[in-house]
């Protein structure tokens, strides 16, 4: 891989130990699959979100080395010009937000993509291999997470329409 873990050091508004964080707060997956020795990749894409509360936060830098990577804030803290090339910023109305569950998917309300992201894989995965080793060891590590006990463990999003999975 390349030095994904560098891209940050190159912005100056990002603190020194920007640059070391190799652990994202969300990860996702689309339309790849793995099937025996068989990994088909075409469409498949590797998405990150990052999790910030503050600018300040933000400054101590977050994991980046998703094919896309989104920072999550509260509106109006990051300005978007602070934001490195292809990293994308939704924003949350921490006051006014819900996400309503219905049978032709979610609604969201006071959440918006205030900058869309774009791909970096081929500034991250120089090959292919490199890029379906990552793809790879990101399908085992959700494998392996008791993913429905994680998910509601500690539901703090107010979502209507949801059954109380406690």
């Amino acid at each position: 891989m390349a030095s994904y873990n560098l891209y940050l050091k190159q912005f100056k508004q990002f603190k020194p130990n920007a640059v070391h964080k190799t652990i994202i707060d969300t990860v996702g997956v689309h339309e790849g699959y793995w099937w025996g020795n068989e990994i088909k990749l075409k469409n498949a894409k590797i998405m990150g979100i990052e999790a910030k509360a503050s600018y300040n936060d933000f400054l101590n830098g977050f994991c980046c080395h998703c094919e896309y990577t989104y920072i999550i804030a509260p509106a109006g803290i990051i300005p978007i010009k602070k934001l490195p090339p292809k990293i994308g910023l939704i924003e949350v109305n921490i006051k006014n937000y819900t996400i309503k569950d219905t049978k032709k998917g979610f609604i969201f309300k006071g959440i918006k993509i205030a900058k869309q992201c774009q791909s970096r894989k081929s500034e991250i995965y120089k090959t292919d291999i490199q890029y379906k080793v990552f793809y790879v060891s990101v399908i085992n590590k959700i494998a392996r997470q008791h993913t429905t006990r994680n998910i509601y463990k500690k539901n703090e999003i107010k979502i209507e329409g949801l059954n109380n999975c406690s």
